[in-house]
Parts: C-alpha cells; structure tokens; sequence
C-alpha cells in the first residue's frame, strides 16, 4: 500500500521499491522524505480511524496488494 501513495505522490515512472515494515518506512526519512511525511500523515489519519496505537510490521498498511492485471488491465 505504501508504495502505491508513493507512486501517486512522486508518479508511477518512478518505480519504487516495496516499503514492506517499520524500519523500511523510517529509512525514508533521510532518502526521501517528501515520501515519509506524505505516508506517514496518511499512516496518522488512518491509525486515528482504525484505533491502531503504535505502528509495527504487521500494520495493514505494509501489507503487499496482489492486483489481478488480467481483471483490472487491457492490452
């Protein structure tokens, strides 16, 4: 997920790696971090609403989306 709000702040050329836990998404305080104040305020809002209290590795938000391209693309 994270690396999907990234793609829509900074566009899909850019080709991103996966943020897949905790201390991948702080690592982006100091290489990208337009990126991690971005995802990190998306990450506040979404807690607030969730009632999530502390961010750990199995925060929904590091879990990896698996698009089926046959459904959702055509050539």
């Amino acid at each position: 997920m994270i690396t999907g709000l990234r793609s829509h702040l900074e566009g899909p050329a850019s080709a991103y790696g996966v943020v897949p836990n905790a201390a991948a998404l702080a690592s982006l305080m100091t290489s990208d971090s337009n990126a991690y104040a971005y995802v990190s305020t998306i990450m506040g809002w979404f807690d607030k609403m969730q009632g999530i209290a502390a961010v750990t590795d199995s925060h929904p938000l590091f879990l990896p989306l698996k698009p089926n391209p046959l459904q959702y693309c055509s050539n």
